[in-house]
């Protein structure tokens, strides 16, 4: 049997990229006011039969982080540029809603065993069209795959960078 303290949990951290919110706080205004981010896809893939969705095809990294980032230590913005320069959409994304949790757990002023620190990513259906476009070329062009096809399918990817 495990005492309460081996099974004890606690988030500690939270962040979020959405269309409608790209923090915590705008998040829940947006939500609070019941705004939707239900929109029209910005980047229509004719090939694509839905028109509609969350769309953040036009997420930028680097603008995030001038907005957001401002409140993280200089070094981690850094080493998330550098670390994120070929990351597609979907890496980046992520990223960006990771670093947020960790700062706001306070992690980037205390250090802490990494064996100590878990994640949980919740609502991941990024990499859809990357692996739409793949298989789209892959159609057309039977000899040509992304190399990276094979790590990003299964968005063990995403996992690995914000890890």
């Amino acid at each position: 049997m495990t005492t309460n303290d081996e099974r004890r949990i606690a988030i500690t951290g939270m962040g979020i990229v959405s269309p409608i919110g790209e923090n915590l706080a705008d998040y829940l205004a947006a939500l609070r006011q019941g705004c939707s981010g239900i929109t029209r896809w910005k980047q229509i893939d004719e090939r694509c039969y839905s028109r509609i969705g969350g769309d953040l095809s036009d997420f930028d990294l680097t603008a995030h982080l001038g907005r957001v980032g401002v409140h993280y230590p200089e070094a981690l913005v850094q080493m998330a540029r550098k670390l994120l320069r070929a990351t597609p959409l979907s890496g980046r994304l992520t990223t960006a809603a990771a670093l947020q949790a960790f700062v706001h757990a306070g992690l980037h002023e205390t250090p802490l065993a990494p064996a100590r620190i878990g994640h949980i990513l919740a609502g991941h259906n990024l990499n859809g069209p990357y692996i739409h476009d793949n298989a789209m070329t892959y159609r057309e062009e039977p000899e040509f795959i992304d190399p990276l096809y094979g790590v990003m399918y299964l968005d063990t990817d995403v996992l690995a960078v914000i890890a």
